[in-house]
């Protein structure tokens, strides 16, 4: 008799974990085709944009790019005037930590 319970339960547990792993496999897929289509709709939509204006569409997604992969960085804006529109990226940090946490106390 315990053993028919013991061989019930092993088979049950064993049932639910296989329904589990097919269940999984399934959402994991659906992500996939969702993905897929969704990837599909974007490029379609990008080409008109392209064919209006290609360099500016490679230039707003080199920066939109960049602005995601930077998001995270402290940015400096420098501002000058009478100049060419010059963009320089230094995307070292020259900032010594021992300097960001300064407190300058009153006399």
């Amino acid at each position: 008799m315990a053993a028919q319970a013991d061989s019930i339960r092993t088979n049950a547990f064993a049932a639910s974990q296989a329904r589990s792993v097919v269940n999984k496999a399934n959402s994991d897929r659906v992500g996939r085709e969702v993905g897929a289509l969704a990837q599909a709709a974007l490029f379609t939509n990008q080409i008109p944009a392209f064919r209006t204006a290609p360099s500016v569409y490679a230039e707003r997604a080199y920066l939109q790019a960049f602005a995601r992969a930077t998001a995270t960085a402290r940015k400096y804006v420098l501002l000058t005037t009478n100049s060419h529109d010059v963009i320089q990226f230094d995307l070292q940090d020259k900032i010594r930590e021992d300097m960001l946490d300064l407190s300058i106390k009153p006399k």
